[in-house]
């Protein structure tokens, strides 16, 4: 039963302040679950856990150096990397091809029917997508300067939200 807590309910059974709420109920919209949904909760304490533990490290030069060390490190095992566009020509690989791409794109645009199997299509086909959510990461020329509290300013990420009943706006608009 613990397991299957919402966040919502894990929260206010947990902590009394509304400021302790708001804190920690942003972090499970990162999972793709809402506070009102089964195992949110745990989510939730999950991330507490792991934000606690280790902290929010953000690369030097920001999130951009992460993904060029993941392509360095590709194209030294011998891969490649083709991003922001479309296939427009044949990929064969030894051992694999990575797509990232929706399962409609992959199977209907990208892939010819007699290469899919009849059985990956059929389950493909079956493919429901679920809610999306998104986050906006800006650029700024420097740090924004909050009232009230400085260590704002030191804070990889500041969720902006009222605490629950604002993160619960938040997925059901």
């Amino acid at each position: 039963g613990e397991l299957t807590i919402s966040s919502r309910d894990w929260l206010t059974s947990t902590f009394e302040s509304e400021r302790a709420h708001g804190l920690l109920a942003p972090w499970v919209l990162h999972t793709g679950l809402g506070p009102d949904a089964a195992a949110s909760g745990y989510m939730t304490q999950v991330i507490a856990v792991a934000v606690q533990e280790g902290g929010m490290p953000i690369p030097r030069g920001g999130g951009a150096k992460l993904v060029e060390a993941l392509q360095r490190l590709i194209g030294d095992h011998g891969g490649s990397c083709e991003t922001g566009r479309d296939v427009g020509e044949s990929v064969t690989a030894a051992r694999a091809v990575i797509a990232n791409v929706t399962p409609t794109q992959l199977y209907d645009r990208l892939l010819k029917g007699d290469d899919v199997p009849q059985e990956l299509a059929a389950k493909a086909g079956r493919f429901r997508y679920g809610r999306g959510d998104m986050q906006i990461h800006l650029a700024l020329s420097e740090p924004p300067r909050w009232e009230g509290d400085e260590r704002l300013g030191r804070t990889a990420i500041v969720h902006v939200t009222p605490g629950l009943d604002g993160v619960s706006r938040a997925v059901n608009e």
